[in-house]
């Protein structure tokens, strides 16, 4: 005899009264979402039944080694959810969690946990993250999010939009929890996604702790994927295509044909960066910062009870940055006075302007509350002649200098720097060395608009042998000199005929970093009060992802895109 499950059992017995039944809950097949949400929290929620629940993949324990491996996990524990979706708002919802209490290891919908350490599970990306402990949001709605954050949408405006536009749905008060969407959650969403997505593509598992403040969880993660990429590069490091490569026959005259690769990159700087700290002498301190309204890191936290005048190493009067020096006080009035609303506006209607400008003086962006940055020593009194020079002092934060993008011409973005300091053609070799180490991947040409003085310092570098230093076309006809006779004689892309077609048009697109920088440009706003390791991930990220459209949209074009095996090259 056949055993019958209950389910059977029970649809053999009711199934001609189900048919032919009148009740809401039986018609539900002709009602729309929302319609089916009200029944399940009319007649579903007050016993516990919800629309949409979450549970563990499994629902044995796979602990290898595990005795009780082929039996059902029985201890389960639930909690009220919110469930945040793209096309169904906000669902409130049950997520169950099952226990093995042989192996002490505990299995929710995304992980497992065992001695205070949080194991993602690997076999896919689930389609609902859980991002707070009553919080989980869909897997396409946080794309969605990113998207947006492509084309400068920041977090807060994307829970904005989501809070007043797709958070729709019923309310029962049974869930005491506020369906509003928090900016820190959006943030946190885009990081566990990019984390998982990081995971996946490294054919590894994203284990973080499950215990401590959720802002912190993904910290190492974060500053581990960051440490990954600054070694091992973008995944687009050796990119090539047809639009950015191509072979020319070097002398056309001659009989036997030979064809020769030539390929190219664009080297522009941005002014974004995040604060560091203000020590600068005898070098500049790249350790991170624990706050990012701090002015100083842990290891030179010292130096925040001294004199703020350069060079003063007295200890600073209590509430004051200076110490008794008339000068030194003289220069702290100053640059309190600088600090009132009024300058404050000015200054930051001027810092907006000129976000999107490449290069300038260190930067001195505003702190966005009471606190004004750097200042560098000012001179007597608003509108009256200079009797005494003030000292230079740093009383706000300092920040890094620019950001500095490596653009193949088809758009791919090649890598990144951050420049603790002022974008000098001695920071710019280094980070084409750090970037090209093996002369295999080196292009051909390197097009700066600082080739002039690039090419002087690496005239006798052998690293440098045989690569084309050019000045992008616009720039060299309007903005250097013809009179500059190195840099007409060196740096004029006229003299490259490879940079050539047939019809004598230019075939790279020279311009193209000062137009991706366009595209960083949009993200000044919210990048400027991340710690180090959140702006390198989200730029990272950011950059990954607009690579990702760039190889799609070259692949539509015929353009071929591909990456170099340089074990094939000679």
């Amino acid at each position: 005899m056949t055993c019958c499950p209950p389910s059977c059992l029970c649809w053999g017995l009711f199934r001609d009264e189900i048919w032919a039944s009148d009740n809401p809950c039986v018609q539900a097949v002709d009602l729309g979402p929302d319609e089916i949400k009200q029944l399940y929290q009319t007649y579903g929620h007050p016993v516990g039944i919800t629309y949409r629940s979450l549970y563990p993949p499994n629902v044995y324990c796979t602990s290898e080694g595990c005795r009780r491996a082929t039996i059902h996990l029985t201890k389960a524990t639930s909690q009220q959810i919110l469930l945040y979706t793209i096309s169904e708002g906000v669902i409130q919802t049950y997520h169950t969690h099952l226990y093995c209490e042989h192996c002490k290891i505990s299995y929710f919908n995304n992980y497992a946990v065992a001695d205070g350490i949080r194991t993602y599970y690997a076999s896919e990306i689930p389609e609902y993250l859980q991002i707070g402990e009553h919080r989980y949001v869909e897997r396409r709605l946080i794309n969605y999010w990113i998207l947006q954050m492509l084309v400068s949408v920041s977090a807060s405006s994307c829970a904005r939009i989501y809070n007043e536009g797709l958070q729709v749905g019923p309310s029962d008060p049974l869930w005491q929890f506020s369906s509003t969407i928090r900016t820190e959650e959006v943030w946190d969403a885009f990081t566990l996604l990019c984390l998982l997505d990081d995971a996946e593509r490294q054919h590894a598992m994203l284990h973080v702790p499950h215990t401590g403040e959720q802002h912190q969880r993904f910290t190492d993660a974060v500053k581990e994927r960051n440490s990954r990429i600054e070694l091992l590069g973008q995944a687009e490091h050796d990119h090539y295509c047809d639009r950015c490569t191509h072979f020319y026959d070097p002398d056309p005259s001659s009989e036997t044909p030979t064809m020769s690769k030539v390929s190219a990159a664009v080297v522009d700087g941005i002014t974004l960066g995040h604060p560091r700290c203000a020590v600068s002498d005898p070098e500049v301190c790249m350790n991170e910062l624990s706050s990012t309204r701090n002015r100083f890191c842990n290891e030179h936290l010292s130096k925040d009870s001294e004199c703020s005048v350069v060079n003063c190493k007295k200890p600073a009067v209590e509430g004051k940055r200076t110490c008794s020096e008339p000068l030194h006080e003289a220069a702290e009035r100053r640059y309190v006075d600088g600090g009132q609303a009024r300058f404050q506006l000015k200054h930051r209607l001027q810092r907006q302007k000129l976000a999107h400008l490449k290069r300038m003086e260190p930067d001195d962006s505003d702190e966005g509350d009471d606190l004004v940055e750097e200042q560098q020593g000012q001179a007597g009194e608003e509108g009256q002649a200079e009797k005494e020079k003030l000292p230079r002092a740093q009383f706000g934060r300092k920040r890094t200098h620019n950001e500095q993008i490596i653009v193949a011409p088809c758009g791919m973005i090649i890598a990144r720097a951050t420049f603790y300091n002022s974008e000098t053609p001695s920071a710019v070799v280094a980070m084409l060395q750090r970037v090209y180490p093996d002369r295999r991947t080196r292009p051909n040409h390197i097009i700066f608009d600082n080739n002039c003085l690039l090419s002087k310092l690496v005239k006798n570098d052998p690293d440098f042998d045989n690569i084309g230093l050019t000045v992008d076309v616009f720039h060299f006809t309007c903005k250097h000199k013809v009179s500059d006779h190195w840099c007409q004689s060196y740096c004029n892309p006229a003299d490259f005929p490879e940079l050539k077609n047939a019809d004598g048009s230019w075939h790279f697109n020279s311009s193209i970093a000062e137009q991706t920088n366009v595209w960083l440009g949009g993200y000044y706003a919210m990048l400027k009060e991340m710690t180090a390791s959140r702006y390198n991930f989200f730029l990272d990220e950011m950059i990954l992802r607009r690579n990702r459209t760039t190889r799609a949209n070259l692949e539509k074009s015929g353009m071929s895109p591909q990456n170099w095996d340089y074990d094939m090259i000679v």
